[in-house]
């Protein structure tokens, strides 16, 4: 069964052109009329890749054509306005950063450009001095009141791409105070305000406490206005998925499965019914040609510059116990299912740029998400595997740990040697992994399942299906990995003081034997490896026979 793959939406951010061009939008209209009905200023923070461009865009249209693009949505039955409205859409993102000459040249000149091609009529601004809140002041005290529709989107990113130069980041961080000020002073010129970003950074006036900005960023309501539900996924892409099925030889039910598995669980709000999926990596599996169940997010976005910033500042020292990277190694390697409790005002306390603490930081940059809460607390959880394994990246990144180009070829060879039953190839080239991984206090060797984790992340998916925790009706087997003509099924345990390899061999052999894992009709090869936490290495293996 072959999808239309023309009709789906990356990278396509602009709603008009998804819509001319008949490309699927998932109608979220529901969710956007509340929002766009009332005269509102509304702060939105969400993960990088889940569409936040895409839904300014949308508001942009809605006010600015009406109804024109939104035939057959849920909006085209309440919307009722007719007005004509001064829409500015602004991306801070833009505006270069070489200098604050520089950056307030660029933010000024896109004012006033916007300004003079939404806003005919207007006074042009003629002041010799050029500073945003000065430009946004004169045009703004010369519209009507609810005329102006202001659109930002990331609006922390001019703060966060200059950490590395506190001058230039303060002067950023003054500009923008300023600019904020005076929308809160002309608040009543503004029909419509929604700003994006990933931080609620203190000292921009937008967070103020007499500001007239509602953060929706964990309000029940909205919590699944951006990301993709499972009902949506049913309704906009089960062709897909049974293109997938095909290419797979596999049934829809398990690629529903290993796509919730890999990209859903993500929780916005402590009341929502429903996770969501990560948009961007859904519809990049839907988009390829393999159908891999590939790790696209930390490829394009999982260490936003903020979080690669904390990390550059605080791994000097991988023993300091108030940093990202050393958090990361003892809580999350390992542990795919690690949870963490805090406060729930946590979440929502604005930081300053330098001072974010480290569980709200990953939360803010998509690494934990939401899973219970009380009245007081909320318990935390990474999403999927697909962020389970960006965490172990950026472990390794935050250490400064990078894989040889011998090492990298031999990774390339996995396939054959598989093929070949060279299972004394592949220890090795499993142990080139974990040697290189390593540092004199890496804590890997103390459990199976980092080790097993790290050899995982490394192994290239482009000719290897490869699976963690497979199920079957008895258990769990460790890892699985699929070349087109072979199985391999590898059970590891531990050994150290007190059981020998000997012993770990024996029970990894017993335990695929009784749980039956890896029955197939493929050829299959099913092995038990011993990992030496002494010798830091997997050191022997053996083939399970069958009687």
């Amino acid at each position: 069964m072959a999808a239309d793959r023309t009709r789906l939406s990356i990278p396509t951010a602009d709603f008009a052109t998804l819509r001319e061009n008949k490309q699927i939008y998932v109608d979220k209209t529901a969710l956007l009329a509340p929002l766009a009905q009332i005269n509102g200023a509304y702060f939105l923070s969400r993960p990088r890749r889940f569409g936040k461009s895409l839904l300014l865009s949308t508001f942009a249209d809605l006010f600015q054509n009406g109804l024109s693009n939104f035939s057959h949505l849920h909006i085209e039955q309440t919307w009722k306005e007719s007005k004509d409205y001064f829409v500015l859409k602004l991306n801070f993102a833009s505006y270069q950063r070489n200098s604050i000459e520089i950056f307030t040249q660029n933010f000024c000149y896109d004012l006033i450009s916007r300004f003079h091609a939404q806003c005919q009529g207007l006074r042009p601004y003629s002041m010799p001095i050029f500073f945003p809140n000065l430009v946004l002041s004169h045009y703004l005290s010369q519209l009507p009141s609810y005329k102006l529709v202001l659109l930002i989107d990331e609006y922390d990113s001019p703060i966060t791409h200059t950490f590395q130069d506190k001058n230039l980041q303060k002067s950023i961080i003054d500009i923008l105070a300023s600019f904020f000020t005076v929308l809160k002073e002309f608040s009543h010129k503004c029909r419509f305000v929604f700003i994006t970003g990933i931080t609620r950074i203190a000292h921009v006036s937008l967070f103020s406490d007499v500001n007239f900005i509602k953060g929706i960023t964990f309000d029940d309501q909205y919590s699944n206005l951006l990301g993709i539900t499972q009902d949506e996924i049913y309704t906009y892409y089960d062709d897909y998925v049974a293109e997938a099925a095909d290419i797979l030889d596999t049934t829809k039910e398990d690629v529903y499965a290993k796509l919730k598995e890999q990209y859903d669980g993500y929780k916005f709000s402590t009341k929502a019914k429903e996770t969501v999926y990560n948009p961007w990596s859904l519809i990049n599996f839907f988009q390829s040609e393999d159908k891999k169940f590939k790790n696209y997010w930390y490829e394009s976005a999982g260490t936003p510059t903020l979080l690669i910033n904390y990390i550059d500042k605080n791994s000097a020292d991988e023993n300091n116990t108030d940093s990202i990277p050393f958090f990361i190694k003892q809580n999350f390697i390992g542990r795919k299912n690690f949870i963490e409790e805090i406060p729930y005002l946590e979440l929502e306390r604005k930081s300053s740029i330098g001072e974010i603490p480290c569980i709200p930081l990953l939360v803010q940059t998509g690494y934990l998400t939401i899973k219970d809460h009380d009245p007081v607390n909320v318990t935390l959880k990474i999403p999927n595997d697909e962020v389970y394994f960006s965490l172990i990246l950026l472990s390794l990144q935050s250490s400064k740990i990078k894989i040889s180009r011998e090492t990298s070829y031999s990774l390339n060879s996995i396939e054959k040697l598989i093929d070949s039953e060279n299972i004394e190839g592949l220890v090795k080239v499993f142990n080139q992994i974990l040697t290189e991984v390593s540092t004199p206090n890496s804590i890997f060797f103390e459990n199976e399942n980092s080790v097993r984790d790290i050899i995982y992340s490394m192994i290239p998916e482009d000719s290897i299906f490869k699976t963690r925790e497979n199920p079957n009706a008895f258990g769990y087997s460790d890892l699985e990995l699929r070349t087109k003509k072979t199985r391999l099924c590898i059970e590891f345990k531990r050994s150290y003081k007190g059981k020998t390899e000997n012993k770990a061999l024996a029970q990894g052999i017993e335990q695929i034997r009784k749980r039956d894992y890896a029955c197939s009709n493929q050829p299959t090869l099913r092995y038990a490896m011993a990992i030496s936490t002494k010798k830091r290495a997997i050191t022997c293996f053996e083939k399970f026979l069958i009687d």
